[in-house]
């Protein structure tokens, strides 16, 4: 039997993570996890991201370890983001967490991932059309976005893909924390779904690496132009 391939997942103590995994593991997988449960097993790893220090032991420790797919999964929101009330800890550990934990990860293990791999990052609609409750979140992810976007197309040359899942509410722990409804909306083993269906075809979707999970469907963002008339 030849080499399992790796798939790294990082934050994955999430609902959305952990049904990834279910999703993912096989006899041909080799999952690696990351995140701040402090477990006793094999292949997982302890993972801060809102602490430098652990991004940079992260990754020490994955030195040398040829990686498939790195899937980030790390978000947070405190409480509803009103502007002119927001204190600097709230935005600086917005800032580390949504975006720039994610950028220093895959800067660092870039070296680490294999051709025909990538990364696949959580992200989210507010990143896209904004939310108006939490504005400094949607700032952030919208920065992710477009880092991968960007990202995307520096790769493609190198045979290396980057992807930004951006679902849109779904039921999770944190959706229902911020807005009480989380159960009325797609599972976390829809965005698992999909995720497995970019990681499997990343040529498919490589031309349009901002991606959004919505109502239980996969979307294509496009940078197609809509033109208007203006009086």
């Amino acid at each position: 039997m030849g080499e399992t391939r790796k798939i790294l997942v990082v934050g994955s103590g999430s609902e959305i993570a952990k049904a990834i995994i279910k999703k993912i593991v096989n006899d041909e997988t080799t999952v690696l996890t990351a995140s701040r449960e402090d477990l006793k097993e094999e292949n997982h790893y302890f993972f801060d991201a809102s602490d430098s220090n652990s991004i940079q032991s992260l990754v020490k420790k994955l030195e040398g370890i040829l990686i498939d797919w790195i899937i980030y999964c790390p978000g947070y929101i405190n409480e509803k983001e009103d502007v002119e009330n927001l204190n600097i800890e709230t935005l600086e550990l917005s800032q580390k967490i949504n975006f720039f934990s994610a950028i220093t990860l895959i800067n660092a293990l870039t070296k680490n991932l294999t051709m025909g791999g990538g990364v696949v990052c959580l992200s989210s609609t507010a990143g896209i059309w904004g939310n108006k409750e939490y504005p400094v979140y949607a700032m952030w992810k919208g920065a992710l976005n477009t880092f991968l976007q960007s990202l995307n197309k520096q790769w493609t040359e190198k045979g290396i893909h980057a992807f930004a899942l951006c679902p849109g509410p779904t039921n999770t722990a944190m959706r229902e924390r911020v807005a009480g409804d989380a159960s009325v909306h797609q599972s976390p083993e829809v965005v698992a779904k999909y995720i497995e269906k970019i990681i499997k075809q990343p040529e498919r979707f490589s031309e349009t690496p901002i991606l959004v999970v919505q109502n239980n469907t996969l979307y294509a963002l496009t940078q197609k132009l809509e033109e208007l008339e203006v009086a």
